[in-house]
């Protein structure tokens, strides 16, 4: 059931998978045309996608689709997005987020909505096991 008192998080999944569809489109492309530049470029922001952004979160996300939708579509939709977020984190190298990821306030502030408050940044780095690099 929606909650209409809180809106979609302007990070949805759907977006975050998009933008992985396209990232890998431009790695066919460079494939394609013999293109290393492009080949290069696009896979290293690959791996920085699922690293920082859809690897991230994408376990705890799953988790509560199956959780709460063990039986029905949602739940097998949670389980193969778990399984190709893996199986994409295995070949770039990149560990997956926390499977226990707090959601961030949805509050809006002057600060950056994608990085949150200091004290958030680093209470979601120790949730997820991050290094800071």
């Amino acid at each position: 059931q929606l909650n209409t008192g809180m809106p979609e998080r302007a990070d949805h999944i759907s977006c975050e998978c998009e933008f992985l569809c396209f990232l890998t489109r431009k790695e066919t492309y460079a494939l394609e045309h013999k293109n290393e530049q492009m080949l290069k470029e696009s896979r290293k922001a690959q791996r920085l996608f699922l690293k920082n952004h859809l690897g991230r979160f994408v376990p705890s996300f799953t988790q509560s689709l199956v959780r709460e939708a063990p039986d029905n579509f949602y739940g097998a939709l949670g389980s193969l997005c778990f399984s190709f977020v893996l199986t994409e984190s295995a070949r770039y190298g990149v560990s997956l987020g926390s499977d226990r990821l707090r959601l961030r306030s949805q509050k809006i502030t002057n600060e950056c909505f994608t990085c949150g408050s200091g004290e958030e940044v680093i209470q979601d780095m120790c949730d997820s096991n991050c290094n800071v690099e």
